[in-house]
């Protein structure tokens, strides 16, 4: 029994074998998802089709379809799953198409940044459809799984090719709020690849230390890609990159790694430089929140953001389900436990792999990013809605998501690690609950839509 046991989980989970279970569940998933899932299963899902129909030229008139409004949310498909039209509604029916002009919102784009770029291949997706067959239903089918199979596909080739922390990014990007985002036409498909495929080549250039040729142009397209193809937030992570570099092994690098050692110590050492940074540091925090009605009011909305619980009381909640259990917890009524069973499966990950950074402090910078990166998307959100609550409203936990992989390099920096009945049962408890929390998604999404 032990040795079948052992066979099975290296089949599954063995570092050589982790990307083909990745891409199997994977797109087994969000088949699924992409096929059964009610439309606009996105925040913004109607404005996620608007854009995409107009990158590929192809904007549905959804009047046509009872959506009046660029939007959110699923609600107005509930009388079609009540009585049974869904597929004649939205599959038989083809659509008219109309220009951008017609649309009820404004739905203009830059070609240099995410609006455009992240609706690329959701808009293939779309003019796909069209010539399958030019209805809503098939059209967004059609997207959703041409995202999903290219997604996954790429996801599952950057933890081919990453050398450490592999488990971490097959435990965030198989989780509900991704799959979701992959299969759907959302611009976060596209931001969760980008930084998955930028990050791993941060973890690989700390594992051995190289800069070869060929990661020096994944690097440059990676960060153009960054720039153009990501939300903002994720532009932070760019700036880990001249440290990670620091710890490559050559005369160039390593001269620069003296030179910034030395600085440090001299700051270590002068009493006058430590005040003169501190005074900066409370200048610049002055600065930024003079605006926002000081330091001490935005202190308390950060305050209250995180320390108090708003559900029931009729106004928007930052709810932290949605970082990696439910992508839209207002419509998908995911149950509590599955968001604690993500968190704790998620840090047991992280101390299932071996220590792989040398330098503590390399490790700490990580953290302090993905921290930061934290605090910096609610600073940004802070006039939200004209800042009429006492808390931060309008931030989503998927804008989270793809940094979680962030934490990996930090816990691999220090020495604690699982023992080995743990890390042979982390993995098998992990796809148990990627299987189990995917399956909720659909079916807790779907049955809201005939209860509520």
């Amino acid at each position: 029994m032990n040795h079948k046991f052992s066979q099975l989980h290296k089949l599954l989970f063995d570092s050589k074998n982790l990307h083909k279970t990745f891409l199997v569940v994977g797109l087994s998933l969000t088949f699924v998802l992409s096929v059964f899932m009610p439309f606009f299963n996105e925040p913004d899902g109607q404005y996620h089709l608007a854009i995409s129909g107009r990158v590929s030229n192809t904007i549905i008139d959804t009047s046509r379809y009872g959506e009046y409004r660029i939007d959110s949310g699923m609600r107005r498909l509930s009388p079609y799953y009540k009585d049974g039209t869904l597929f004649q509604h939205f599959y038989e029916r083809k659509a008219t198409f109309i220009t951008p002009e017609e649309l009820p919102r404004e739905s203009n784009y830059s070609y240099t940044n995410f609006v455009y770029w992240g609706h690329v291949v959701p808009g293939i997706g779309l003019a796909l459809g069209r010539m399958i067959y030019p209805s809503m239903g098939v059209m967004i089918t059609t997207a959703r799984l041409f995202s999903s199979f290219l997604s996954i596909l790429a996801l599952a080739f950057i933890i081919k090719y990453l050398k450490k922390g592999k488990l971490v990014f097959f435990a965030v990007f198989l989780s509900p709020v991704a799959l979701n985002s992959f299969a759907s036409l959302s611009y976060d498909a596209t931001g969760f690849v980008v930084v998955a495929s930028f990050v791993a080549i941060l973890i690989n250039i700390l594992v051995d230390r190289s800069l070869t040729r060929k990661r020096q142009l994944w690097l440059a397209f990676n960060s153009v890609m960054l720039l153009i193809a990501s939300k903002q937030n994720y532009w932070l992570i760019l700036l880990l990159l001249p440290f990670v570099l620091l710890q490559v092994e050559t005369s160039f690098f390593q001269k620069w790694k003296k030179r910034t050692k030395n600085a440090w110590e001299i700051l270590k050492q002068k009493r006058s430089l430590q005040l003169l940074l501190l005074l900066l540091v409370g200048v610049a925090v002055y600065l930024l929140t003079r605006n926002h009605g000081g330091p001490l009011l935005v202190l308390r909305r950060y305050i209250m953001t995180f320390g108090y619980n708003y559900s029931g009381t009729g106004t928007l909640s930052n709810d932290i389900t949605s970082w990696l259990a439910a992508p839209y917890p207002s419509q998908n009524f995911i149950p509590t436990w599955v968001a604690a069973a993500w968190y704790m499966i998620f840090f047991a990950v992280l101390f299932t792999e071996e220590k792989f950074v040398r330098e503590k402090w390399v490790g700490f910078l990580f953290l302090a990013f993905f921290i930061i990166g934290v605090i910096g998307v609610f600073y940004i959100q802070l006039d939200y809605a004209g800042a009429r609550t006492s808390y931060i409203e309008g931030v989503q936990g998927r804008y989270f998501t793809a940094t979680l992989i962030l934490i990996q390099p930090f816990v691999s920096s220090i020495k604690a690690r699982l023992n080995q009945a743990g890390r042979r049962l982390v993995p098998l408890a992990l796809l148990s609950l990627i299987l189990v929390s995917n399956a909720l998604l659909l079916f807790d999404t779907v049955i809201s839509l005939f209860m509520r």
